[in-house]
Parts: structure tokens; C-alpha cells; sequence
């Protein structure tokens, strides 16, 4: 399985630190962290970042996120698509394949009905946007209480109203298990429409329906079935590059946190057993 370093795993690194630990650790690639986008472009601009991606020796798998992109007012929905536009831009500049969206809250009242409609206009739209680019656009599904899309059954669904090629899926395990998704859930997905695999796991002693992006652990650190994901993964006849979005919770080397990610999801991967939770 191939393994790429996520800049929401080091979030007090800067992107330039981002790419200089995805090349120290030998990582598959960097998912750019897209708030640490500003301040590198206004140091170099996009030329510079492509140079020193070259300059390393690393591929850049995707950009995200962009948030919340359902069920937004008019002027929401402009500026979402206008982000859109400019990181597909970008990441044509620099050879990413992906930009990761969320879905966002439904409103009070909204049903399933109102979300399918909401989400077939406007992924559509933001579709047709990274078309021009030959950029695809992969969903995250949210365990949000309130979110508009919760399970990897409903966000798949919601790319075959859509029928955009540029759609797919980036699954995460953490939410999956705290929205109370089945790994199984997998089987009704066709190989392509996984486009990247987020790997996070999730305490024990922590209710699924009360787990937050603070609760997230290293792969195999916890309950949720990672290792049946990737085994579902596997008997599909896909295989997309993962990413291990886990801040740590101590300062420390960014590169180390970064390979200890890399090679405990990696392990998994290889079937082997759990890591026993640090107390």
C-alpha cells in the first residue's frame, strides 16, 4: 500500500517543512494541507513550490480540503466554486490528481430528498470546474450528527446521481466508524470510485456518536476496523494511496510522527497485529 505524508498530520509545519519530511521519510507523495497554502505561495508563489517539489523528488497525491461545499447560500456557493477553480488550477501546475471536499451540515428540515437534489446540482457544477483541468474531486463523508453526508453508502450513491467522471470518494476510517458505516458498505463501490483512503483510528472508550477529530489515534491504536478496510479494498481490485490525517498529541520531530504514521498503517496493510495503544 502506498503511503503519502498529509500536512494535517504535522499542522505546525509549514508546507516547505511538509515536503522536506515526505522526502526524508521516503513517503508516496504529500497530500497538501490547504490551509498551509497561503503563506507558501506568498513566499514563492506556485512556480517556486513546484521547483522545490521537484527538488525533493515528491509527487503531490492531492489538496485538501475544501470544506463544506453543500447546502451553501449563493455567495457561498460562488466562493466555493471560484476554490475550486483555483486549487484545480494548481494542482494541474504541480501533478495532483485529487482535491478532497467535505459535505457540510444539512439544514433544519432538509431530508434525504433535499440532499440528493443539493448534492447532484452542486457537485455537478464543481465537477465541470475540475474537468477542465483533468483534476477529480474526491468526497470525505462526515460523522457530523448533522451532516449532510454521513456514510460511504450515501456518498456513493450520491456520485451515481451525480454521473461526473471527476467524482470519487476519499473514505476515512475515523469517521466512517463513528458515523457507524460498515467496512462492508465497501462492496457496493466500483474500483475507480476510490480515489484516496484516509487511515485514523479511534479509542475504545469513547462512544462512537461522541468521537471528535481530537479522539483520532495511529492506525491500529484503537477499535476501528482499518485492516477490514483494506482487506475490502483489496478484494475490489483497487488500490488508491492512503493518507494518516493524526495530529500529534506532544511536540516533537514531525518526521518521526510522520513515519511512525507511515509505517503503523503500512503494517496493518501487511496484516500484521495491532499496535498496543500508548497509555
Amino acid at each position: 500500500m502506498r503511503v503519502a505524508h498529509t500536512g494535517a498530520a504535522t499542522p505546525l509545519a509549514s508546507l516547505e517543512d511538509d515536503v522536506a519530511t515526505a522526502a526524508r521519510i521516503g513517503a508516496d507523495g504529500l497530500e497538501i494541507w490547504a490551509p498551509k497554502l497561503g503563506p507558501a505561495l506568498e513566499r514563492g508563489g506556485p512556480a517556486a513550490l513546484a521547483a522545490l517539489l521537484r527538488r525533493h523528488r515528491v509527487a503531490v497525491v492531492s489538496l485538501a480540503p475544501v470544506p463544506d461545499v453543500l447546502f451553501r447560500d449563493p455567495g457561498g456557493l460562488e466562493e466555493t466554486a471560484e476554490r475550486v477553480h483555483r486549487l484545480s488550477e494548481l494542482a494541474r501546475a504541480l501533478g495532483a490528481t485529487w482535491i478532497v471536499l467535505t459535505p457540510g451540515e444539512r439544514p433544519d428540515g432538509a431530508d434525504e430528498r433535499d440532499v440528493q437534489h443539493e448534492a447532484r446540482a452542486t457537485l455537478s457544477r464543481l465537477a465541470q470546474i475540475s474537468e477542465r483541468y483533468d483534476v477529480g474531486l474526491a468526497l470525505t463523508p462526515d460523522s457530523r450528527p448533522r451532516a449532510a453526508v454521513r456514510t460511504l453508502a450515501a456518498a456513493a450513491a450520491l456520485l451515481e446521481l451525480a454521473r461526473r467522471p471527476a467524482l470519487a470518494l476519499a473514505p476515512d476510517t475515523f469517521h466512517l466508524y463513528a458515523a457507524g458505516s460498515s467496512p462492508d458498505e465497501l462492496k457496493a463501490c466500483r474500483p475507480r470510485q476510490l480515489a484516496l483512503l484516509r487511515l485514523a483510528d479511534a479509542p475504545a472508550d469513547v462512544e462512537p456518536g461522541s468521537l471528535r477529530d481530537a479522539h483520532r489515534l495511529p492506525p491500529g491504536e484503537g477499535v476501528v476496523p482499518i485492516d477490514r478496510v483494506l482487506a475490502l479494498v483489496r478484494e475490489l481490485g483497487a488500490e488508491p494511496p492512503a493518507v494518516v490525517p493524526v495530529a500529534p498529541r506532544e511536540h516533537g520531530d514531525p518526521s518521526e510522527w510522520a513515519r511512525r504514521l507511515r509505517d503503523q498503517a503500512q503494517a496493518l496493510a501487511r496484516g500484521a497485529p495491532p499496535v498496543r495503544p500508548r497509555r
